[in-house]
């Protein structure tokens, strides 16, 4: 096993940045919130970024888009882009699911903890490390999705232009798994980087 401090001095090398670190949390509840805490500027399409990242590892760790975990996240994440992405979208709302669980910008007490970090390559990909709690639930795990999709349109609503490209990316993605891309590694960061990168064309 490589050292963690020789990854790091090769991911130099290599041209890897580091540029956010995240945490998604749980309390006791039913809320979710999501910190972020950022490493690089400008960060708010950055966001964006990490949403689409974390989406595409977790349909890679489901095992594809075919998978029943995957159909639930890409149902509900369907509903909101079918509904548009706006300043005042509410995810879990739109989803059907604020009866379930709600969207918080700060919690008190944290039960569970997903965290991980979002890195830019020096040819203009992004890839992700994720550190799920030691028990996930799939439940939890495709409310992450909604709570960062929810945490980048809050960051973002003093920009039309990024949350429609935040559209624009999802419904892309939302295309590629629909032809039943998602299952191989490569797809955790070749889709949500194509998508990411036709939809600011775009915008």
């Amino acid at each position: 096993m490589i050292a963690p401090k020789i990854m790091s001095i090769l991911g130099i090398f290599l041209g890897r940045t580091t540029i956010l670190n995240y945490e998604i949390l749980f309390d006791d509840k039913d809320k979710v919130s999501v910190q972020v805490e950022p490493k690089t500027t400008p960060i708010k399409q950055e966001y964006i970024k990490l949403f689409g990242s974390y989406l595409a590892k977790i349909i890679y760790n489901f095992g594809g888009s075919n998978r029943q975990p995957s159909v639930m996240v890409l149902g509900t994440l369907t509903k909101i882009i079918k509904f548009g992405i706006s300043p005042k979208t509410d995810c879990f709302k739109i989803a059907e699911l604020d009866d379930v669980i709600q969207y918080s910008s700060k919690i008190d007490s944290v039960v569970t903890k997903y965290s991980g970090t979002l890195f830019g390559w020096r040819n203009g990909n992004q890839s992700i490390k994720t550190n799920f709690s030691s028990n996930p639930t799939e439940q939890q795990t495709v409310f992450g999705a909604l709570a960062l999709m929810q945490f980048a349109i809050n960051e973002n609503v003093d920009s039309e232009n990024n949350l429609q490209i935040l559209q624009k990316m999802t419904q892309g993605m939302m295309d590629m798994y629909e032809v039943g891309l998602g299952g191989s590694m490569r797809d955790i960061i070749g889709i949500p980087t194509a998508a990411f990168n036709e939809a600011r064309t775009e915008g």
